[in-house]
């Protein structure tokens, strides 16, 4: 099992990408996404979607959560 945590935002947006086999954990991929500051809105939103597509995330589970 895959599983991708995202922390939303519109100028740094971080990811990481964990793995589950044989009840241990590996970390798979980790990083951030930062569009110019000088982009519009929507722009760096585009820029964020296109880089957590990118993302393999084979087998991935379909969780969500927030902190506040």
């Amino acid at each position: 099992m895959r599983i991708l945590g995202i922390d939303p935002g519109s100028f740094a947006t971080g990811y990481g990408l964990v793995e589950e086999i044989s009840g241990r954990i590996r970390q798979v991929e980790f990083g951030i996404v930062r569009p110019s500051r000088n982009q519009s809105f929507l722009q760096r939103i585009s820029r964020i979607h296109d880089a957590l597509g990118d993302i393999e995330c084979d087998g991935c589970q379909a969780l969500s959560g927030m902190v506040s």
